[in-house]
């Protein structure tokens, strides 16, 4: 099977799935890991297939309109508030990966 994970958050969000993809792998699934290109290396590094998110999507949180967005949300209706900023930047994603095509 094929397993793409996909995360948007700092190193705290991204190290678990590692550990996650490195036990798929073991049992013989095929898996990549999208997330914010700074932790290519360390997604890399474990042996695991990476798949490069803008930086700009994590640093959004730092940015004036990131922190007004999750002002007074937690969870899922933090990103909700997030996804009109994330829209613009993930445009350039659609472009065809073959994890995004059927098997």
């Amino acid at each position: 099977m094929r397993v793409a994970i996909q995360t948007l958050g700092t190193r705290g969000d991204v190290q678990p799935y590692i550990a996650l993809a490195r036990g798929l792998i073991e049992r013989g699934h095929e898996v990549q890991i999208a997330a914010p290109v700074q932790f290519e290396a360390m997604v890399s590094g474990h042996g695991i297939a990476f798949a490069p998110l803008p930086g700009e999507i994590l640093e959004l949180i730092d940015r004036p309109a990131g922190k007004a967005a999750l002002a007074g949300s937690r969870g899922f209706g933090a990103g909700l508030k997030l996804l009109k900023h994330m829209r613009p930047l993930a445009v350039p994603l659609r472009a065809g990966s073959r994890w995004c095509s059927p098997a």
